[in-house]
């Protein structure tokens, strides 16, 4: 989902759409539905600065509804990013070309094994570039 909580100690109303059809979803949704919940200890994403943070931690930030915050983790999961770092030049004050055109960057090697994902749409590439950039405050290129 890549949050920095683990996926039963989120609610689910607010986050459900970053994740996958999955057995663990609907066991989420049914715990919730019965005021219950399950603290486990979950891996934490890594993050490699010190001010480093999740873009999918800025997307709930900035409250967009669900359907924009699904187009923009769909866009994250294609170019197979979590974080600002992952998308920015090394002195972060430029978001990378390839990550601005919706393209992977092979350059940059994930730790985390991806979805298969299809290639979002020019509307959906054009929302992930205006949100990122209000979002980050950020250059491009």
């Amino acid at each position: 989902m890549g949050t920095s909580f683990g996926i039963l100690q989120q609610v689910y109303i607010n986050t459900a759409i970053l994740a996958s059809d999955t057995w663990l979803k609907r066991v989420w949704k049914e715990l919730e539905a019965l005021d219950m919940y399950v603290a486990f200890d979950s891996p934490a994403l890594t993050l490699r600065y010190q001010h480093d943070t999740l873009l999918v931690n800025l997307f709930l930030k900035l409250e967009v509804d669900q359907d924009k915050l699904l187009w923009l983790n769909w866009c994250r999961m294609f170019l197979q990013v979590c974080t600002v770092s992952d998308i920015t030049t090394a002195d972060e004050r430029f978001i990378r070309r390839a990550i601005w055109d919706g393209l992977r960057d092979d350059t940059v090697r994930s730790p985390y094994q991806w979805p298969r994902t299809v290639r979002p749409t020019r509307q959906h590439w054009e929302l992930w570039q205006t949100l990122t950039l209000l979002e980050l405050r950020l250059f491009c290129f």
